[in-house]
């Protein structure tokens, strides 16, 4: 991802720098020290001249790279890299530091992928700045990498690990919803969409009362009111009226989670018709058993 911000870049100025003074021992601010210091950073450093030449590099941004080449524009054709958005790969003038020195541009974490000088493959957040001397020339730039390969990798194991989940939970027989603090609908699987009787996408982002018009007078919204609250597990079988008019019946179990609540439900609603169907049938078989004459 490439991010080009406006703020003011930094600037040479002799007469307004420190100066190291020798005679003081307790001073620490001298070139070796400074030097030091940018050695010792955890990021790649890499100053150009004036000209766009890399004139010096860290040993992080060494080791980022696999060694390094002290080379001008002409030659960043060298530095093989890839918008990693995109996957374009960059011109040697797209590079932040030819555009920092060229149009005095500064970029920050601008996210590429690179190909090492020993042929391995990385990926950094690279960013740059001018800098200019007291006449507001420009008289080189800097520019850092940060390495985020793990982080990048971690991520993708991340994305995958949650894709499995969705595609178990999809398959699931009981129903999954996921409902967040704020009563938005975050997550709900194949099973529950058949249970709510209507898409999942126009649940989803959407407020749970605003999606079930009434809801908050039934006991269903207390019992779950009353998990988001109190944290407390519930359960519970709900006789749940449509808006059709359409009547079901759900075996719910309701988890607090980080993200707010989780509703577990089973359709019932089949084994619900057929016990009152059984119970009818036996009403009548009652009731003809008795005009047949017999007592109990």
């Amino acid at each position: 991802m490439k991010k080009n911000v406006q703020f003011p870049a930094s600037r040479v100025d002799s007469a307004s720098l420190p100066t190291a003074d020798s005679s003081d021992p307790d001073n620490i601010l001298t070139l070796d020290t400074l030097q030091l210091v940018v050695e010792s950073m955890p990021v790649g450093v890499y100053i150009f001249d004036k000209r766009g030449r890399i004139v010096y590099a860290n040993e992080t941004g060494r080791q980022i790279w696999e060694g390094i080449k002290y080379v001008g524009p002409s030659d960043f054709h060298e530095y093989k890299a890839w918008w990693y958005d995109s996957g374009k790969e960059i011109g040697a003038d797209e590079w932040a530091g030819s555009r920092a020195i060229r149009n005095g541009e500064v970029s920050i974490d601008e996210e590429i992928r690179i190909r090492c000088f020993d042929g391995s493959e990385k990926i950094i957040l690279n960013s740059a700045l001018p800098l200019f001397d007291h006449n507001e020339k420009i008289v080189g730039a800097i520019a850092t990498n940060r390495d985020i390969t793990r982080q990048k990798r971690d991520e993708g194991l991340i994305r995958q690990s949650e894709e499995r989940f969705r595609r178990m939970l999809d398959q699931l027989m009981e129903g999954v919803q996921i409902i967040g603090f704020d009563w938005r609908y975050l997550y709900i699987n194949n099973a529950a969409e058949i249970h709510n009787r209507r898409p999942s996408g126009d649940l989803l982002g959407q407020k749970y009362m605003d999606m079930w018009p009434e809801i908050e007078e039934t006991q269903v919204f207390r019992v779950i009111h009353k998990c988001m609250v109190e944290r407390i597990p519930q359960q519970l079988e709900n006789r749940f009226i449509f808006p059709g008019g359409e009547e079901g019946w759900f075996d719910l179990r309701i988890q607090p989670v980080k993200e707010g609540v989780l509703i577990l439900s089973l359709d019932n609603t089949d084994r619900r018709e057929s016990e009152a169907r059984l119970h009818q049938h036996q009403r009548l078989e009652s009731l003809g058993y008795l005009a047949g004459g017999h007592r109990a």
